[in-house]
Order: C-alpha cells, then sequence, then structure tokens
C-alpha cells in the first residue's frame, strides 16, 4: 500500500521492521528491492535481490529474472529489461505479460505478435503431448 500512495521512505521502515522481526523470509528482500527501484536506487535494489536470491536458492530463479526486468524497466533501460524478462521461460505467462508491457512501452507491436505467436506454439505443443499422454496410458 505505502508503494501505490509513493510513500517509499516510510515503506523501507516499515519493511527493514518485517525484516528485524523475519530475516530469512525471502520476499521482504524482494519488496525491499521494488522500493529501491521506485527510488531509482539500483544498486541498492539488486543487493535485495541477491540477498533474496541467497535466502531462497534457486527456487526463485525465474521470479529474480522477472524482478530484475522491472527494476530496468523503472530505470528506463529497457534492452536489459527485455533480456532479464527473456530469462523467464519456466514462467511463460508472466514472462509474456512483463514482455507485452514493456514492448506496449517501447511501441513495437510486432514483437507482441511474435511474443504471442511463441506462447500459442507452446502451448499447442503441450496440448498435444497431453493428448499423446492420455490416449498411450488408456491403450
Amino acid at each position: 500500500f505505502l508503494i501505490s500512495i509513493g510513500s517509499y521512505q516510510h515503506a523501507l521502515t516499515v519493511n527493514a521492521k518485517a525484516i528485524a522481526l523475519s530475516p530469512t523470509c525471502y520476499e521482504y528482500y524482494l519488496m525491499r528491492a521494488c522500493i529501491y527501484a521506485h527510488l531509482q536506487n539500483k544498486v541498492q535494489a539488486f543487493e535485495c535481490l541477491s540477498k533474496a536470491k541467497q535466502i531462497a536458492g534457486s527456487t526463485i530463479q525465474q521470479y529474480v529474472a522477472l524482478e530484475r526486468g522491472k527494476i530496468y524497466e523503472l530505470l528506463g533501460e529497457y534492452a536489459e529489461a527485455e533480456r532479464q524478462y527473456q530469462k523467464a521461460e519456466e514462467r511463460p505467462e508472466a514472462r509474456r505479460d512483463c514482455l507485452v508491457a514493456l514492448y506496449q512501452k517501447m511501441g513495437q507491436p510486432e514483437k507482441i505478435k511474435q511474443i504471442d505467436d511463441e506462447l500459442r506454439q507452446c502451448t499447442e505443443f503441450d496440448e498435444r503431448v497431453s493428448e499423446q499422454m492420455l490416449a498411450e496410458l488408456l491403450d
């Protein structure tokens, strides 16, 4: 809530208290990274992402890539945002949403169509494989 109303310093204070109470909660570090991104503090934002990754391990690699992309997008570094979003291959819907928003900002509708085509092809492939597996199980 504090971030949505632009109260970033207060959000940092509240977040620091949350981290003090639960220092192994990686979500608090992800939120802190978001706050720093809104404050245009790239160094602190990435330090917080690194801490979240350290706590959570490899399970959040894809999520961190999306968050890195969002930070770069907020900083206006669109090429790097795109590169980070592309890393989130195991989260295709979230990856698509982030890339579409970025490409809309950049005025690149042809890239939006390309992303939609890729996602549709993957979905169609998954459906065919599922149907084949089901047919094999029923035989």
